[in-house]
């Protein structure tokens, strides 16, 4: 993934569980790269890394996410409280399809997306 200056976008897990990819100004840390939208900002201190390539592992088994962000530990199996703005419905019990948010202004890249069962 790729995000310029002034990108906002967001990764859906099931339609229902928003991963903030851009910024949105820093306002908010819980709106700012790499946190679950509106309820888990990112480590402190991390970098916007804005107009690079990186990386993002995300697993959700039920309701619980692990993200890993160039191979630093964002968020390490954190319950997620219920689904983020902007999300489809609140049926976390149902399937849901992965998305990407169109972005804002239509300037975030994405390349190389895999999607695969979590191991047990």
């Amino acid at each position: 993934m790729n995000c310029p200056e002034g990108g906002n976008s967001g990764i859906y897990m099931r339609g229902r569980y928003e991963l903030q990819i851009g910024t949105e100004g820093g306002k908010l840390p819980t709106h700012e790269m790499g946190a679950i939208y509106s309820w888990y900002p990112p480590p402190q201190g991390s970098e916007l890394g804005l107009g690079k390539w990186t990386t993002y592992d995300v697993t959700l088994v039920g309701r619980h996410i692990t993200v890993l962000r160039d191979g630093k530990m964002y968020h390490d199996n954190v319950e997620l409280p219920g689904p983020t703005g902007g999300a489809l419905d609140s049926n976390e019990a149902e399937p849901g399809p992965f998305y990407l948010q169109g972005d804002h202004h239509g300037v975030i890249a994405y390349r190389n997306i895999t999607i695969s069962v979590p191991k047990k």
